[in-house]
């Protein structure tokens, strides 16, 4: 099952990484699904961390949920989409705030690949 944070919760992650992107200090992951995608739009990393600095709480669909691969940094998952301001596509965010060191990835920027139900979009 899902978890749902609350909106306070969800605008409290988003301003960590509105501090991460302004400090430099969230690190994108340059796998090749992200940069696929962002080549396929003509865009740069630096314009898919300008869209994850405009997300709000509206855009997170779930989390935080733990990373279960233990040979990665532990920290929690956050996941949100943007829906048409990219492409025609619904894009796919999934954000990781590290646990024990303060530092943020942007794992996942991509198409979703399955449709995003948002707990807050009315």
């Amino acid at each position: 099952m899902a978890t749902i944070a609350s909106p306070q919760d969800i605008e409290t992650v988003l301003e960590k990484s509105q501090r991460h992107i302004d400090n430099d200090t969230i690190h994108f992951e340059e796998r090749y699904k992200n940069m696929n995608f962002l080549n396929s739009n003509g865009i740069s990393i630096d314009d898919a961390l300008y869209y994850v600095y405009d997300l709000i709480y509206q855009d997170y669909f779930n989390g935080p949920t733990q990373e279960r691969n233990t040979s990665f940094a532990q920290g929690d998952m956050w996941e949100f989409g943007i829906s048409g301001l990219i492409s025609p596509d619904e894009v796919y965010v999934k954000l990781k705030e590290l646990l024990h060191v303060d530092s943020m990835i942007c794992l996942s920027f991509h198409k979703a690949e399955r449709p995003i139900i948002y707990p807050y979009r009315t």
